[in-house]
C-alpha cells in the first residue's frame, strides 16, 4: 500500500509504504526517514530507521520506484531526486 500525503501532518509532505507490519515514511522535504513496526507498535512511537537499514533500503527502493512510475510529483523544496 502507498500513498503521498500533502498535508500537515509532522512535516509534511511526504510519501509512505505499508508493507506486512512496517510502515515506511518519507519526508519529501529533507528525506527523513521514519520505520514503524505496526504490530508491535500501532501508535507508532518507535522509529527503527536506524535500527533496520536493510527493511528501510528494501521498503525506501519500492516507494521510490512507485513515485517514479506514476510519476509522483516532489515538492519544489524537495532535496530529493524522485
Amino acid at each position: 500500500l502507498f500513498w503521498h500525503v500533502a498535508s500537515t501532518y509532522k512535516n509534511p509532505p511526504c510519501s509512505i509504504i505499508r508493507k506486512g507490519d512496517w510502515k515506511l515514511i518519507q519526508f519529501l522535504n529533507d528525506g527523513k526517514l521514519e520505520l514503524y513496526n505496526l504490530v508491535e507498535d500501532l501508535k507508532e512511537s518507535n522509529n527503527l530507521a536506524k535500527d533496520k537499514a536493510e527493511v528501510v533500503r528494501e521498503l525506501l527502493d519500492e516507494l521510490t520506484t512507485w513515485r517514479k512510475t506514476n510519476k509522483v510529483p516532489l515538492p519544489p523544496a524537495s532535496e530529493l531526486a524522485f
